[in-house]
């Protein structure tokens, strides 16, 4: 259970200060990270919150999916089964949405990842790269198959096994691998986190194409909603994969708001700021309680698959960032199991640092409450989600 607490209202206004980052790479080294600035500070005034705690009967469900919250109400996507159900902030049944079969209206597969609009609309992806938009009716009004607007012939496909090229659309797929399965809308497009996993460019191998990887593929595609067609690739991981080859610590989280983009990355301490162009502003964060200063890098392939959970569990890792109504949330596993913890941020600063003996996962905010989901009770088929104001 989380650790019993109580909860502190006072914030201290965010004050700026602006240096250069710390963790830069070799001068030499051209990177869109070069020369980036940081801001914010540390004012924490929550280090423990208070909760209370709604039960949700999952004997109906395959207890494993994602929770999404929407205009008062909760969203559930089942990983196994089609469609989504919708429940009341109180916990009760409200129905389903969406049904399986081959119609106008319906899917054939379940939805692995999801995120509404602020129109309303409902944005689901299946595990076969297909992206559906619905209206608020549940209507389904188009579909996309990613990169299917870039076709390629099987010339193509032989040139691009023997010269991997990152520029190229087909050398990526969408990365199921980013934390929580995410989607996100930013302004008028979707935000699609994708990876290449090229089988001599990735970063598995340091003796092979590993630094090019980390330093020249991207991790972003925007999807235009209104036209439903690719737009363009766009960020790489951060200096820090660069020099340490961390595959074992390369997922990485992301949300929008206010037009601009965040992303925090599982080794690095610093989130990152772009604007919807998806243009490098600046940075924020700090190290968080718990987390490694340093990172084991990977030499092979057999390194990475035998011991990557190992290593996280070892040295503590971020794992996802959520922005609810002007702050940030940015949870983490810490180091030798000793638990889990979520910063708070406010603009700039960091306001919160608070220690938790499960993991949680934000959904979003309404009238004042902040509203998250922790593990499933397995044992009694019961799904809990929590609230508590700042």
């Amino acid at each position: 259970m989380l650790t019993n607490i109580s909860k502190t209202n006072t914030f201290i206004l965010a004050s700026s200060a602006l240096f250069l980052l710390s963790s830069c790479v070799d001068k030499n080294i051209q990177s869109e990270y070069d020369g980036l600035t940081h801001y914010g500070e540390k004012h924490i005034t929550i280090s423990s919150l208070s909760f209370d705690t709604l039960y949700i009967d999952g004997s109906s469900l395959s207890l494993e999916g994602l929770w999404l919250i929407d205009r008062g109400r909760f969203f559930f996507a089942d990983y196994h089964l089609v469609g989504i159900k919708e429940f009341g902030l109180n916990g009760q049944y409200l129905g389903k949405h969406i049904e399986k079969g081959n119609g106008p209206n319906e899917v054939i597969l379940p939805f692995m990842a999801a995120t509404f609009r602020n129109n309303g609309d409902l944005i689901t992806l299946s595990n076969l790269y297909n992206f559906q938009i619905f209206d608020t009716l549940y209507q389904k009004r188009d579909q996309y198959l990613l990169f299917s607007d870039t076709p390629y012939d099987e010339a193509d496909w032989n040139d691009l096994l023997h010269n991997p090229n990152p520029e190229e659309n087909q050398m990526y797929e969408f990365n199921f691998d980013s934390s929580s399965k995410q989607i996100k809308c930013a302004g008028d497009n979707l935000l699609i986190p994708i990876v290449t996993e090229h089988i001599d460019y990735n970063g598995y191998n340091i003796s092979s194409n590993a630094k090019n990887f980390w330093k020249n593929s991207y991790i972003f595609a925007f999807l235009q909603l209104d036209t439903m067609s690719f737009q363009r690739k766009f960020g790489h991981y951060p200096p820090i994969y660069q020099k340490q080859n961390m595959p074992a610590f390369s997922k990485y989280s992301f949300d929008s708001f206010d037009g601009k983009i965040y992303t925090s990355f599982a080794a690095d301490s610093l989130i990152y700021i772009r604007d919807f162009e998806g243009v490098l502003l600046y940075a924020i964060g700090y190290q968080a309680s718990g987390i490694s200063n340093t990172f084991p890098s990977t030499k092979n392939f057999d390194d990475y698959s035998l011991f990557y959970k190992t290593k996280q569990k070892i040295y503590g890792y971020y794992t996802e960032i959520n922005l609810i109504n002007g702050h940030l949330f940015r949870n983490y596993q810490r180091n030798n199991e000793s638990g889990f913890g979520m910063q708070i941020y406010r603009e700039y600063d960091l306001i919160g640092e608070i220690v938790m003996e499960e993991p949680i996962k934000m959904l979003g905010e309404f009238y004042g409450w902040y509203y998250a989901v922790l593990p499933v009770d397995l044992e009694n088929e019961m799904y809990r989600i929590v609230k508590f104001k700042l």
